[in-house]
């Protein structure tokens, strides 16, 4: 698989079996169109490795995890098959060993 600068750590098939993501120490996610063979997008937002990334069962949120204490939530925001602008970012910190909560609402930095 072309595209990561870095090992991959894990991937993970969308539900419907049309996208596949990619993860791993370049601390990107890719996704990949299964039916062409080819990547669609690439989320950032990790400042480390990411270890885990899960599909909803609807297919519409992809929520992943890393090294550096974040999970990200990226958010369906239409039906096009144009996954740069599907996905809204989210996420959620620790500090000093304490979580602190961060999601926003849409629209807003």
């Amino acid at each position: 698989m072309t595209g990561h600068k870095g090992e991959i750590l894990t991937l993970c098939f969308s539900n419907e079996g049309r996208v596949l993501a990619s993860a791993g120490n370049d601390c990107n996610v890719l996704l990949w169109d299964i039916a062409h063979g080819h990547l669609v997008a690439m989320l950032t937002g990790h400042k480390g490795p990411i270890y885990t990334i899960t599909f909803s069962r609807d297919s519409t949120i992809l929520a992943t995890g890393s090294h550096d204490c974040r999970y990200n939530k990226y958010r369906q925001r239409n039906s096009s098959t144009n996954f740069t602008q599907q996905f809204k970012h989210e996420q959620s910190l620790c500090q000093n060993g304490t979580k602190k909560s961060q999601s926003r609402p849409e629209g807003q930095p």
